[in-house]
């Protein structure tokens, strides 16, 4: 079965976008940001977004750690509320590692090909691997940097 391919209307530009497969949204300094990683039960973020005629609103969520993300979304204007009854439920994984299925001359190809290169059998751990190539580990802070005024 084929994707759904999504064709959005952009009212900054007055015309049809069609973004590539793989896209996962706006980008984030377009929309709503939560900062999840203090586990607030609540969290209410104060935004301007037109969302009449719109089907669905971006938000981007910034955890630390693995979690099930649970939530209702709840659309506040001025005296008016529209509360959701469906309760949404992500999974979500950080990853450990920038590459995490290796491939011919991936990252951990190198690894190994610079400090173990008779590959002789050997156990690593997130700790080695940072000792000996830090760049490989995954810096869950690095893209929430960039976008915001991360502490």
């Amino acid at each position: 079965m084929a994707p759904d391919i999504i064709i959005s209307y952009d009212r900054k530009i007055d015309k049809f976008v069609n973004f590539p497969l793989g896209f996962a949204g706006p980008s984030i300094s377009d929309v709503p940001f939560f900062d999840l990683r203090n586990s607030k039960k609540e969290v209410e973020v104060n935004c301007s977004q037109i969302i009449s005629d719109v089907k669905d609103i971006a938000f981007t969520i910034f955890v630390d750690e693995n979690c099930i993300l649970s939530y209702k979304v709840i659309l506040k204007s001025a005296n008016y509320t529209v509360k959701s009854d469906i309760l949404h439920k992500v999974n979500i994984r950080i990853p450990v590692y920038n590459q995490e299925q290796t491939s011919i001359f991936g990252d951990f190809y190198h690894l190994i090909k610079d400090f173990n290169p008779n590959v002789t059998p050997f156990s690593y751990s997130v700790e080695i691997i940072k000792h000996l190539k830090n760049d490989i580990v995954y810096d869950k802070f690095k893209i929430a940097e960039k976008f915001i005024n991360l502490k």
